[in-house]
């Protein structure tokens, strides 16, 4: 066996990001536990450097509230003691973008470090370990010489635990770029063991020959299992012990071991998602994918959550739609009078792109540490984003005092949606979906009025099963004792959420609380309720569905103007109602109208009997409505006087005018004919997620069902009008 070298050369590369959305909370505990003790102990060990992707949402905060860290990083990296990496501005993940954008996200954030902290990046970061051979070109076209790759990647592609240390050489389309794989072992260890471990690991690693060792990972796992006021001084007598053995240790940057050290070899890595990742795509535990191999798991792409979350691919699909009109404004205004010369347009057009990219952070795709997509507040950072850009581009495209519409299949699922832009909002209507309205995003007060994610089966709910009751068809009242899912906190914390096991009360309480959605949300879902319904088993989806309408698909009529400043979208659908035991035929003739002037959708039903036989039933038209924000309401307001806590489920009968202020200064408004006024029934919408290893019911929404009794004779039709209005407030003064 050759001699150990002198030095082995070790790099340790750490990625601190807070997704958008989560507020300022958020930001600030990952300052103080997390970023603030790295950059501290990083300043007092001078013997120490490391290479840190910190994303471009997390740079800014800083900037705005801690000056003095934005301040010491610039001089970690004019002391070359820090060397930054790019992997796009809010996290996302980059092949999953147009590649103009990808690039951009990455020279954006390679620009704002020159600003701030006074150099370039100079290597790439991969987003939540997600690696895609795509990302070999779009690194290099950004001119980043490496990239900071899983170890686990590594192994996917055929290669050993020991190949994950060293340099190598891979390509793709004659584009070069240097991969510096993490080591495995490290990875795994530097979570859960002591200081003085992680020393012998090093070790070990020179006495075999190996010349460079990187560790990189995110910060938030490294000393994991560390009370959080424990990291800073691990993290400081962490980096002094490297510091202390430096007879046969060199803590260098990542350009630093590229200078002195030749690639080992080639190598080629197919697209691999890491553990936690692939759990999400796949729908399954981390357990089952692992199986006896605890190093790495073959699982599908991150292409995988578009199949698995309708959400995820709407998100996916909508940032590219956004990217496109950013694009036409883009072409507009370099080729329009003045140019992007003109100091006001370039401003608007830079404003839209950054607005984008924050859309464009992948933590809305699925479930992760940090939440995802059943987190309120990260769907709300994506949609706002969204809004915010797309009204910008609307401005300045000569868009914004006119009703636009679009018809085109913007989902990929075979069938065409129909956009309309008005000058107050976005809205998407999907014939293909029960008719319904499936985005209504507000440009006044940027956001989606109807956020809200389709609960699915989840692997964690598993571990509910034990717990888990079989549900009646029809909930008509409840046992005395048991569970009501309209007596659960607000928040969605079962009393103080507990570890798995520990309290059978909650656990089974968070079973009653387990729903899987029958379809999807919006807003003009159509009922036909059973007379046993109650506004708990719809919370439960334990209602009876007399009709055949929720999720299926209308006939699109017409799309056409109604007058020089308006738009008719008609669609219809001819279904089946059991009423009495028997099927009868009933023809829903759907009409949206929209305003340039008003900020409303008007929409009228036109209930048609095809029977001969008479039909009594209950029509229900539902709508999710988006959480309330900062300065938001915890209750609906009925008629300007009923509260309605958001917390509870029930029903309040003739409702003239329903409103719910969502906070920040956009209210929601509902308002009903005289002559048709409506019963309402609402109910809060909460998803079973893992929050810190514990199981809670975390909000998503709040769902009204407006219901109306009908009595239809023979072919005889009935209307039902209303509108949807989405108003701007002052926002309420802060408290």
């Amino acid at each position: 066996m050759s001699a150990p070298p002198s030095q082995l050369r070790f790099v340790l590369a750490l990625h601190f990001h807070v997704p958008f959305g989560l507020g300022p909370k958020a930001y600030a505990r990952a300052f103080k536990y997390r970023l603030a003790p790295t950059l501290a102990a990083l300043r007092d060990t001078p013997g120490s450097t490391m290479a840190l992707h910190v994303s471009g949402t997390l740079l800014r905060w800083l900037a705005l509230h801690q000056p003095g860290a934005t301040s010491c990083l610039k001089d970690l990296v004019e002391e070359r003691r820090a060397e930054l990496l790019a992997g796009g501005w809010a996290e996302p993940f980059l092949p999953a973008l147009p590649v103009r954008d990808a690039v951009g996200q990455l020279e954006l954030q390679s620009r704002v470090f020159m600003g701030r902290l006074g150099a370039r990046a100079k290597g790439g970061w991969v987003s939540h370990g997600a690696w895609d051979p795509a990302l070999v070109e779009i690194f290099s076209r950004a001119n980043l010489g490496y990239v900071i790759l899983p170890g686990e990647a590594m192994l996917a592609s055929g290669k050993q635990i020991a190949d994950t240390a060293g340099m190598w050489l891979t390509e793709r389309g004659g584009k070069p770029i240097r991969v510096l794989p993490s080591d495995v072992t490290m990875q795994q260890a530097a979570g859960y063991v002591p200081v003085v471990d992680l020393l012998k690991l090093l070790q070990r690693r020179r006495a075999t020959g190996v010349e460079l060792v990187t560790l990189g990972m995110d910060a938030a796992e490294l000393g994991a299992r560390l009370p959080q006021r424990s990291f800073g001084p691990w993290i400081a007598s962490l980096l002094k012990t490297l510091e202390a053995e430096s007879h046969w240790l060199r803590v260098v940057r990542p350009s630093d071991a590229m200078a002195r050290l030749k690639p080992r070899g080639r190598v080629y890595v197919p697209s691999w998602t890491p553990v936690d990742l692939a759990a999400s795509c796949l729908g399954q535990s981390a357990e089952r994918l692992l199986g006896d191999d605890p190093h790495y798991v073959r699982a599908g792409t991150w292409e995988t959550l578009l199949s698995r979350y309708e959400q995820a691919n709407r998100v996916h699909k909508r940032g590219w739609l956004a990217s496109a009109e950013v694009e036409r404004l883009r072409r507009k205004l370099s080729l329009g009078k003045g140019g992007l010369s003109d100091g006001a347009r370039a401003r608007s057009l830079e404003q839209a792109t950054v607005a984008l990219y924050r859309a464009q952070g992948s933590a809305v795709w699925f479930e992760g540490a940090e939440g995802g997509i059943y987190n309120a507040a990260i769907r709300n950072g994506f949609f706002s984003s969204l809004a915010e850009c797309e009204g910008l581009v609307g401005k300045n495209n000569g868009d914004a005092g006119r009703v636009r519409t679009l018809r085109l299949d913007y989902d990929r699922d075979g069938e065409d949606e129909i956009l309309v832009r008005t000058p107050h909002f976005l809205a998407i209507v999907d014939p293909n979906d029960g008719g319904t309205i499936s985005e209504l995003s507000s440009f006044i007060v940027p956001g989606n009025v109807l956020d809200a994610t389709v609960r699915i089966d989840e692997p964690w709910h598993q571990e509910l099963d034990a717990y888990t009751k079989l549900p009646s068809l029809v909930v008509e009242e409840e046992e005395s004792g048991s569970f009501d899912f309209a007596t659960m906190p607000m928040d969605g914390v079962i009393s103080e959420p507990v570890a798995l096991g520990d309290d059978t009360t909650s656990m089974s309480q968070l079973a009653d609380a387990l729903v899987i959605d029958r379809s999807s949300r919006g807003a003009l879902s159509d009922h036909f309720l059973g007379p046993a319904t109650t506004a708990s088993n719809l919370a439960r989806s334990a209602h009876e569905e007399l009709g055949d309408f929720v999720g299926a698909s209308y006939t699109l009529v017409k799309v056409e103007d109604s007058g020089p400043d308006g738009l008719h979208v008609v669609m219809t659908r001819e279904g089946h109602v059991i009423d009495r035991g028997e099927s009868r035929l009933v023809q829903i003739k759907k009409g949206l109208k929209f305003s340039r002037d008003r900020e409303s959708i008007e929409v009228c039903y036109d209930l048609t009997n095809r029977f001969q036989t008479t039909i009594e039933s209950r029509f229900g038209v539902g709508l999710t409505l988006a959480l309330p924000g900062a300065g938001g309401s915890d209750h609906l307001l009925a008629d300007g006087v009923e509260q309605l806590p958001l917390n509870q489920a029930g029903m309040l009968q003739n409702v003239g005018e329903l409103r719910l202020d969502q906070g920040g200064g956009r209210v929601v408004v509902l308002r009903f004919s005289p002559e048709t006024p409506c019963d309402v029934f609402h109910y809060p919408v909460r998803a079973v997620v893992r929050r810190d290893q514990k199981l809670i019911a975390e909000r998503q929404g709040v769902c009204v069902v407006l219901s109306w009794p009908v009595q239809l004779w023979g072919e005889e039709r009935r209307s039902v009008r209303f509108s949807l209005a989405v108003n701007a407030r002052p926002p309420r003064p802060a408290r």
